[in-house]
């Protein structure tokens, strides 16, 4: 009777040991799933406090540019750190939590790479693909034309001085022509009724010119498509955003008008800018044109007859030579200053003349140039615009980037009340490192990272 009691009491003590362990194993488990689901919370807390944060981003900005950013300064006069990690913890609340920026990025961080990879994205979705198969063609059109273009210059620069050291100038018949020629390039080109834009900026404003607020820590570049692809997106990003001499957003009221000049060429004056790229399309063109009429026997035969009737006139028949390549030399100046007319209209030009495509008539190198002349408009030409294209593609893109991002920043400060913006304050990319205090003294850190996309 005694032995089967001791035999139950052994029993009962077994099954107590494991009903222990069973809760203990219970506990454990609850408290493991309490624990992470701490965390969970805690996790989604701080995901949706940088959410909100970043939801403050400049919609002045995305409305004028289609970027976003963050204003590190929150419309003050200095960039602060705090200022963000303020805005942080009222969203994410502060008990029992420690948070703190490890890494941020700026807008012009690494030659702007935050502002480049959101502008093609950007062009990603807004682009027609016939332009990625353009470019390229574009690209190889200037590169056979390089370093061709200064000759014809330097050839009709001789031409006209052996004419006259040769003739006295009332008998000189391309006076008129030095003349013109010799005037101011861009009132040359551009018609009376429209003004030359006399804005500039100051060099010491500019952000590729300043020393930049820097942000800290590596961030990964994020482009979706080939460098090449990317590059072209990235210009037809500007070309869409930016004005120029042909294109203009009254509304805007920038710093320059002609921006994609700027972007190009880098001068602080409007001026300066358009004369370097109008100055690069002349040489192009002029090229192209003589070429054009070095082929072409029935006008050459044309050139030869006028220079020898002009140099029997002027009983000096030595002269016949000289004088019919300067008359081509002429001819297509003038042709290519109705081609540049006819771009800054907005028109187009084709590339390579043709017979039907040549506009002016041989009369006209003899008679004073008119100012409003241009050509018809040709739809198979190429635009303005297309040049812009053409001389991007040989441009350092760090370069251009940061001269974007002057005027992006200078535009920007023109708006009402936005003084205070400065795009080395504006924040794209941050890494934020929390540290959680749980019950019993148990931590938990965890790194939440944001960029705008």
């Amino acid at each position: 009777m005694s032995g089967n009691v001791y035999v139950r009491g052994e029993m009962t003590a077994f099954l107590s040991l494991v009903f222990i362990m069973f809760i203990s194993f219970i506990a454990v488990i609850l408290e493991s799933a309490s624990l992470q689901g701490m965390k969970s919370e805690r996790r989604a807390d701080v995901s949706l406090a940088m959410d909100s944060v970043f939801a403050e981003y400049q919609s002045r900005l995305f409305e004028l540019y289609h970027i976003f950013t963050l204003d590190g300064s929150y419309a003050g006069d200095t960039y602060q750190e705090e200022n963000i990690c303020e805005r942080f913890n009222y969203y994410a609340g502060t008990k029992a939590a420690k948070h703190e920026i490890t890494k941020i990025q700026m807008l012009t961080d690494q030659n702007g790479q935050a502002f480049y990879e959101q502008a093609v994205r950007w062009m990603e979705t807004d682009i027609s693909y016939g332009v990625l198969e353009k470019i390229p063609q574009m690209e190889k059109l200037w590169k056979e034309q390089e370093g061709i273009y200064t000759r014809c210059e330097e050839e009709m620069d001789q031409a006209l001085a052996e004419v006259e050291m040769t003739l006295p100038s009332e008998e000189n018949p391309f006076m008129d022509f030095i003349t013109m020629r010799n005037d101011n390039f861009l009132r040359k080109i551009l018609p009376e009724s429209k003004e030359i834009s006399k804005k500039a900026v100051k060099e010491d404003a500019l952000p590729s010119k300043r020393k930049l607020q820097k942000g800290r820590g590596k961030f990964p570049a994020h482009i979706f498509a080939e460098e090449a692809v990317s590059d072209i997106l990235f210009g037809e990003y500007l070309l869409k955003h930016y004005n120029n001499g042909v294109k203009k957003e009254e509304n805007r009221g920038g710093a320059l008008d002609y921006e994609m000049e700027y972007i190009l060429e880098g001068f602080c004056k409007d001026a300066e800018n358009l004369a370097a790229v109008l100055k690069k399309i002349q040489g192009i063109r002029f090229a192209l044109n003589y070429a054009f009429l070095l082929s072409d026997s029935q006008r050459c035969t044309e050139a030869q007859t006028w220079a020898a009737a002009l140099g029997a006139i002027l009983l000096k028949p030595e002269l016949t030579e000289i004088l019919k390549h300067t008359f081509l030399l002429v001819w297509s100046y003038k042709e290519t200053i109705v081609d540049l007319r006819t771009l800054m209209d907005g028109g187009k030009c084709v590339f390579w003349k043709t017979d039907h495509a040549w506009k002016t008539e041989f009369s006209s190198i003899l008679l004073p140039d008119n100012r409003e002349e241009k050509a018809a408009d040709d739809e198979n030409g190429i635009s303005y615009e297309d040049y812009l294209r053409m001389f991007y593609t040989l441009k350092t893109k760090k370069t251009m980037r940061m001269r974007a991002i002057d005027m992006l920043e200078m535009n920007m400060r023109r708006q009402d009340g936005m003084k205070y913006f400065r795009c080395d304050r504006s924040v794209n990319k941050i890494e934020v490192k929390t540290t959680c205090t749980f019950r019993r003294g148990i931590t938990y850190e965890f790194k939440t990272y944001y960029e705008y996309r």
